[in-house]
């Protein structure tokens, strides 16, 4: 993830680090371990996962980090994220085992900002390298 002037994580860096000038620190998040000195650990409780993952990554440089498990005050956590403005965090059920392929009720994804879905309904090519600019169309009472 690319970080911002706050060390928070910044998904609007991200996507514009290939245009900018100055590059944003880029960090990389492990938070799960599926296979070490080739032996399988899909099949492990992601605890047992963790706490191996959690060791291999004490010795890793800086640039790559190992992503904390939050089980206890999860109502401070979201405070305190709300505070630091980030968009959300993932979570995942303590416990639950990693499931390749497939789409798991394991996983959750806690939004902290209100937000506004909108439909594309086309776009104007020029001004930007790909595109100029998105049309884009917003419900309203559940319609179009």
């Amino acid at each position: 993830m690319a970080l911002d002037e706050l060390g928070r994580s910044s998904f609007q860096s991200l996507q514009s680090i290939a245009t900018e000038s100055v590059k944003p620190p880029i960090v990389y998040y492990v938070f799960d371990l599926l296979c070490l000195n080739g032996r399988d650990l899909q099949g492990w409780p992601s605890r047992s996962a963790k706490a191996r993952l959690k060791a291999l990554l004490a010795r890793a440089s800086t640039e790559i980090r190992y992503s904390v498990s939050f089980v206890k005050h999860i109502d401070e956590l979201l405070e305190r994220a709300r505070e630091l403005q980030l968009e959300g965090l993932i979570g995942k059920r303590l416990g639950s085992r990693y499931e390749a392929r497939k789409r798991s009720g394991a996983w959750i994804k806690l939004k902290l900002r209100l937000e506004q879905v909108f439909v594309i309904g086309g776009y104007t090519v020029g001004g930007r390298k790909h595109l100029g600019a998105l049309l884009v169309g917003v419900y309203e009472s559940n319609r179009p």
